[in-house]
């Protein structure tokens, strides 16, 4: 696969097999996450084709990058004031 570099400000669509290789979801998934409202909305490209915008997509994975990293400095583990394993035998 060639590796592409547009700009940002030109929109680029995604079909569905490499938005499901970006995201880690199956096309089950991604359908059900649309349904739900937690995954942007494909945009028509023919009479039956969709794709995603490349930005939308983006986004929607540095929304969850930055969701895990909340997530996991907050872990009980993580706090400054949590036990440490003892090294001690």
């Amino acid at each position: 696969m060639t590796t592409r570099y547009i700009s940002d400000r030109s929109p680029f669509i995604l079909k569905l097999a490499e938005t499901c290789r970006r995201t880690g979801k199956s096309r089950s998934a991604i359908y059900a996450d649309i349904s739900a409202g937690s995954f942007p909305s494909p945009v028509r490209i023919g009479r039956r084709a969709v794709g995603w915008l490349e930005s939308e997509i983006n986004e929607w994975i540095r929304v969850r990058a930055a969701q895990r990293s909340v997530r996991f400095n907050q872990h009980p583990r993580n706090l400054s004031g949590a036990k440490q394993r003892s090294t001690e035998a």
